[in-house]
């Protein structure tokens, strides 16, 4: 589209592209990034839309182009355009569908009185210039390595080398819950320890921040949210660059990861743990989590502690054997056992008969024949003791010519025979025990949690929050793999469930007193049968025909269990083409009270009026700081073709205080109020213009502001900067239709909450649109759609070239010198840590790049389409008259505003401005203050204050407002 106008209006631009046929040369170090899509054909592109398109072969030819190239240099020169420059370099090689895990240098050995051969500091600086020599760049360390001399001899080594190399370096190190040594009793990971432990961690490796910062293994006498809320607060402090986990389970992973996706908060990327040829029980259950989560995996004992090697037999006994064996219980346990032995006889005989060291195989059984796959993060830490070691490790992780890296077939299947023979014995990847208490059980008496139930293996949704976005393909979804239902004090039993709206809607009352609806739709899709990894993966195609009403869902019968711990739903699914087929499901408990704040339709609590279950307002249960925020509602019902905005008078809200309060209270509530009779403008002149707007908003609410890049008290917008004097503003061409919009003025990082506009000359029509009203239909109707535009960050981009950093209008043909660029991203949708809807943010410009994940593009671009039609739809949308010298006030973090229709015998002139959240929060208390010490005598002395729960107990609202909020809802 902004080619499209660009060519249109023939700007002077030069669109300069790098095309290799994949994503540029980042797929080189991030091979995750790769894929198999064809290289797109830019000229035909530019054939199409009749520009030139000129191509320069690599980035060696982008100089003579710029020189020699006659369309480039009339771009240059301002004479004409757009111009397309593409720089083409085609991709090295093929793609491949997995590959070789990366390495890491592990530093165990350094300084280790255990070690088979001493590795001091002239032995340990050679092994990481030799690495580094070899393309390595990742360290890994520990603070109970060697009672943290390991650290210390890291710190001196990486100084002391070459300065080229040393920049290269990444180094990463583990907090232990058992002390630094790794010998005491546990509670290492608690605040005070913990913070500890990384402060000495990155002293003594002489840096202010590591790559990754790993806890060793959980810790029992901690609570888990004590330590991840440290993690989180040395992340803020910049003191690591990557979270990471070591030795924890599937359970606490997902946990983990959910915990920190809810709050906004680092989320682990990686995991570190044991696996090799003969220890791969992490394939089981482990590794497909990490799938989901888009966390890498470290391999760690990649040679069984040299049980791989081929050098040690069981009759010698373990504390008479070199390395990592002697008189260490930790690794006997792990693997000196006969059984093993017995299993790895068959293939070292293998090994031999190939002429293929038995260490060389075990290594390149890891790079070529394991689940491991660099482009997922994977990686092998490969420790050593001596140089001679570390040069055979990685010459085993090198790419032969000839495909000699990967092994016989032969061998790999003696592999696999071997790893079958010893599964029962082999070492868990999680040995030490999980944290205490668990987090969910924790996280529960604090706030509502997101622990869902097993299922066949699968990691896969189980409570969609759809607040934020996490790096992960599947976005905006908490996973568990617990092995067996989560207690919850009971407060997720059901204690009823009925069919209501005609089979629609399935009606579900929780121990703990909470109401909500189901939609069928979403019960089916969202079934723990049905929602596996196809379901995920489905094409667009398919969500597309759901989105579209192909494929309709009705409850015919529910039952449930007399435990309250699960409930069965009968559905019917109904297809446009006539056919139907009917299914059961079985919903726990645990399963739904998770949801149910972010797909469910709230509809009262047990502890306000109307216990039958079946009725009920929809009036939001939560105690919120701001008065003023508890009357703002999720007001889902459609205005009708009978809406009307509530009039104020300007001079009655000049002094009277309870139509201020009232005018806030239908702002929170309705969202849109208009204020007649205000004084016409002395003058027309920019800066007088909006005086008497100004002096009404300060007076019955607080100080009004402009955005703060303009130096304006308020906005002025002309006829000019409308229509026919501003041609090349598509936006403000009344020919074509504006979608609606909210104003994107953001004064100090928070968007403007109130915004008044005065139509100050000339009488329009406009209209508004009410956001969370379309918002809780798509939730209701769509919950796909609701993820997408809820989760999905889209750019918005404020009206850049209309005006100069003083606020003043600038042609594109005109002279100025501070054009600014303002961009937000966020969903359009957004979303409070319970699930309610609290703002809707729609710009009318997206100028800005729009960076959605290439994997959901398709499937938001249908919900953005449903998006756009349903806020023109006359179901939510309000038509009215806007006088001259009137004010339309709207809640812009939820009403949309159109474009209005243009005076028909003079130029238009509207001022502008808005008021901040906090600002509308604390006179509403004000005022109500003020209510009850006219009412009640209480002391006028301010420097006291009363608190707001006692404050909210003793005030009324406009009884217009209240009979607003109590009217029945459908």
């Amino acid at each position: 589209m902004e080619l499209a106008t660009a060519v249109d209006q023939g700007l002077p631009i030069l669109i300069v592209l790098w095309n290799d046929e994949s994503f540029g040369e980042i797929r080189r170090d991030l091979p995750e990034f790769g894929t198999s899509v064809p290289r797109p054909d830019f000229g035909h592109l530019c054939a199409a839309y009749g520009i030139p398109h000129v191509l320069a072969e690599d980035s060696l030819g982008v100089r003579d182009t710029l020189e020699s190239n006659s369309d480039v240099l009339r771009v240059l020169r301002g004479e004409g355009g757009p111009v397309m420059l593409e720089i083409q370099r085609p991709w090295d090689g093929p793609v491949k569908t997995k590959t070789s895990p990366n390495l890491v240098l592990g530093t165990m050995t350094f300084g280790w009185d255990q070690a088979s051969s001493l590795v001091d500091d002239a032995v340990a600086s050679k092994m990481i210039q030799t690495f580094v020599d070899a393309g390595g760049v990742e360290v890994d360390t520990a603070r109970m390595y060697s009672n943290g001399k390991t650290e210390k001899m890291i710190g001196r080594v990486v100084m002391g080398i070459p300065t080229d190399a040393r920049a290269v370096i990444r180094v990463s190190t583990k907090a232990n819950p058992a002390g630094e040594a790794g010998d005491t009793s546990m509670g290492g990971l608690g605040v005070a320890n913990l913070q500890g432990q990384f402060t000495r961690s990155l002293e003594a490796l002489g840096t202010s921040s590591c790559d990754i910062f790993y806890l060793h293994w959980p810790d029992n006498e901690t609570h888990l949210e004590e330590t991840l809320r440290e993690v989180q607060r040395s992340y803020e402090q910049n003191m690591f660059v990557r979270f990471g986990l070591s030795n924890y389970t599937p359970e606490e992973v997902a946990e983990i990861h959910c915990h920190m996706r809810e709050r906004g908060w680092v989320l682990p990327t990686v995991y570190q743990g044991m696996y090799n040829a003969v220890t791969r029980n992490v394939e089981k259950d482990l590794l497909p989590l990490l799938r989901e989560l888009d966390m890498g995996f470290y391999a760690f004992n990649p040679l069984a502690g040299g049980m791989l090697t081929g050098k040690h037999a069981f009759d010698m006994g373990a504390n008479t054997a070199d390395g990592r064996f002697k008189g260490n219980d930790w690794y006997q346990d792990r693997f000196w056992k006969e059984g093993y032995f017995r299993a790895l006889q068959n293939v070292q005989e293998g090994c031999e008969a190939q002429g293929i060291p038995m260490k060389n195989a075990a290594l390149r059984w890891l790079s070529y024949h394991s689940a491991l796959d660099g482009r997922q993060g994977d990686a092998v830490i490969i420790g050593c003791s001596s140089l001679d070691q570390l040069t055979e490790n990685l010459e085993a992780f090198c790419e032969k010519e000839n495909g000699k890296g990967r092994l016989p077939v032969s061998l790999v299947d003696l592999w696999n025979d071997a790893w079958a023979s010893v599964e029962g014995i082999s070492p868990h990847f999680a040995p030490y025990g999980t944290s205490k208490p668990p987090l969910c059980n924790y996280s529960h008496a604090q706030q509502s949690s997101s622990v869902g139930l097993p299922y066949a293996r699968t990691y896969s949704s189980v409570a969609s929050s759809f607040k934020r976005k996490p790096p992960s393909r599947y976005a905006g979804r908490c996973f568990s793999s617990l092995s067996s239902p989560v207690s919850h004090s009971g407060n997720a039993k059901i204690t009823n469930a009925a069919v209501t709206e005609d089979g629609k809607q399935v009606e579900v009352r929780f121990h703990d007193g909470s109401v909500y609806r189901f939609h069928a739709s979403w019960l089916l899709d969202s079934s723990p049968s049905q929602f596996n990894e196809s379901y995920v993966r489905r094409s667009a195609r398919g969500v597309a025909e759901v989105a579209e009403g192909g494929v309709r869902a009705l409850v015919t019968c529910i039952s449930g269990e007399d435990s309250g711990d699960t409930v069965r739903v009968e559905l019917t699914r109904e297809r446009d083409n006539g056919t139907t087929g009917a299914e059961s499901h079985e919903f726990s408990g645990v399963w739904l009270h998770a949801f149910a704040p972010y797909v469910g339709q709230f509809v009262r609590h047990s502890s306000q009026q109307g216990g039958a279950i079946g009725g009920g307002d929809k009036k939001r249960n939560k105690d919120q700081d701001h008065l003023l925020s508890d009357l703002t509602i999720s007001y889902n019902e459609p205005w009708g073709a009978d809406k009307t905005i509530r009039s104020f008078s300007a001079d009655d809200l000049y002094g009277i205080h309870s139509t201020q309060a009232q005018f806030l209270e239908t702002m929170a509530i309705e969202g849109v109020a208009r204020i007649d009779g205000l004084k016409a403008p002395l003058s027309y002149d920019t800066n007088a213009v909006g005086d008497h707007l100004e002096d009404l908003v300060n007076r019955a609410v607080g100080k009004m502001y402009q955005h703060p890049r303009r130096k304006s008290r308020y906005g002025v917008m002309r006829e000019k900067m409308a229509t026919a004097a501003a041609p090349h503003l598509s936006d403000y061409n009344f020919d074509n239709a504006l979608s609606m919009h909210t104003d994107h003025a953001f004064i100090d990082g928070v968007q403007g909450y109130f915004q008044f506009m005065l139509q100050a000359q000339g009488s329009v029509r406009s209209k508004v649109c009410n956001g969370l009203a379309v918002a809780a239909y798509i939730r209701d109707t769509d919950p796909r759609s609701f993820e997408l535009l809820s989760s999905t960050n889209v750019t918005h981009s404020l009206r850049t070239l209309h005006y100069d950093v003083n606020g003043d209008y600038c042609h594109i043909s005109g002279f100025h010198d501070g054009v600014f660029e303002d961009t937000h991203t966020h969903p359009i949708i957004q979303m409070d840590d319970e699930g309610h809807v609290v703002k809707v943010s729609h710009a009318e410009i997206k100028r800005g790049i729009c960076a959605i994940p290439f994997e959901d593009y398709e499937d938001f671009m249908v919900a953005y389409s449903k998006w756009m039609d349903l806020i023109e739809d006359d179901r939510f949308v309000c038509h009215f008259d806007w006088p001259e010298n009137s004010v339309i006030v709207t809640n812009n973090w939820y009403v949309l505003h159109g474009r209005a229709t243009k005076p028909v015998d003079k130029e238009r002139i509207m001022v502008w401005g808005y008021i901040q959240k906090h600002i509308a929060d604390l006179r509403y208390r004000l005022l109500k203050q003020r209510e009850l010490e006219t009412k009640t005598g209480l002391s006028s002395d301010w420097t006291t204050r009363i608190p707001n729960h006692v404050l909210k107990s003793m005030i009324s609202i406009d009884p217009s407002a209240r009979d607003y909020l109590n009217q029945p809802r459908n």
